[in-house]
């Protein structure tokens, strides 16, 4: 029976992971920050749905591969909740310390969720935002992750994803599908972005894949539904699931922009309208995969767990 450590257990991503691996023959250990958020060294034992134990790095053994979800991400609201200095000490150092403390404990992989928003990433940038503050402490992880595999022979694996979305969603996403809810006008009607978005189950599909792979050792990987859509398809998607329509308006989006950054809603419009398309041929090449769940599923899926829990 594989042992696997899942550090960010409580968070969106993880939740969906340790119960996807919950229904397999896994020894599943979660891994959580303290409650100051500085550490992450709380480990509880995970075995058919039951907490049987709780402790430390240092009393668990032989772990096979960990999955690293932990992370500090940017406030669904815009707001400088953690400056840059923060996001580098969990979502880098901690991260990195993780790696360092399970070296000796027979792990096999290290599989780190990333983003996609470190590609074509300009250090140049003048850091706005949490969303800036993200997304370069996600790309100097990846960068130290792969130094320290170097220099111990820890196999790492990374993983970037777009915008997740799914059951136990938080943020933007589930915002959108608050607004949605409560027919709220919105103003997207003209805005052609083109946007990959990433269903939580392809993402936890294709971690399962990359526990043994023998492609997959040292590589980073994209990792998308592999469909691309406007921001209006995916309000009509989400109207037509939840069975409540919708009315979508032109509004000139230099103005959309100018009231979001008045109301700290900047980072939130972006991740809506912008154009991010995800290449994940690569990924379907090297790892002899594709996305087991269609967008369409993962939309129907993600509106049910919303309307069964709102």
């Amino acid at each position: 029976m594989f042992k696997i450590l899942i550090t960010g257990s409580t968070g969106f991503v993880g939740k969906n992971l340790v119960e996807k691996l919950s229904l397999k023959k896994f020894l599943i250990y979660e891994a959580f920050f303290d409650k100051e958020r500085s550490l992450i060294n709380q480990v509880r034992k995970f075995d058919n749905k039951k907490i049987k134990s709780q402790f430390n790095f240092e009393n668990i053994k032989n772990i096979d591969y960990v999955v690293n979800c932990a992370a500090i991400l940017p406030s669904a609201k815009g707001k400088k909740k953690y400056n840059l200095t923060d996001y580098r000490k969990i979502n880098v150092e901690q991260t990195l310390n993780t790696a360092k403390q399970l070296l000796n404990k027979g792990v096999k992989r290290f599989i780190h969720i990333s983003t996609i928003l470190v590609e074509n990433f300009k250090e140049e940038n003048n850091f706005q935002d949490s969303r800036d503050y993200y997304r370069i402490s996600k790309l100097e992880c990846e960068i130290a992750l792969m130094e320290f595999s170097k220099k111990t022979g820890l196999e790492v694996v990374i993983l970037r994803p777009p915008l997740i979305y799914g059951k136990f969603v938080k943020g933007n996403f589930l915002s959108l599908l608050n607004l949605i809810h409560k027919k709220i006008p919105l103003p997207f009607k003209n805005i052609k972005n083109i946007r990959s978005y990433c269903g939580v189950d392809n993402l936890t599909d294709l971690i399962t894949v990359c526990f043994n792979h023998p492609k997959a050792a040292g590589k980073i990987f994209s990792v998308s539904d592999g469909e691309d859509i406007t921001i209006g398809d995916l309000i009509e998607k989400i109207s037509k699931y939840m069975q409540s329509s919708i009315i979508l308006y032109s509004f000139p989006m230099l103005f959309l922009k100018l009231i979001s950054k008045l109301v700290f809603r900047t980072s939130a419009i972006n991740n809506l309208t912008e154009s991010l398309r995800v290449d994940i041929s690569n990924t379907c090449k090297t790892l002899d995969w594709s996305p087991a769940f269609s967008l369409d599923h993962g939309i129907k899926k993600t509106v049910d767990w919303y309307l069964k829990n709102k």
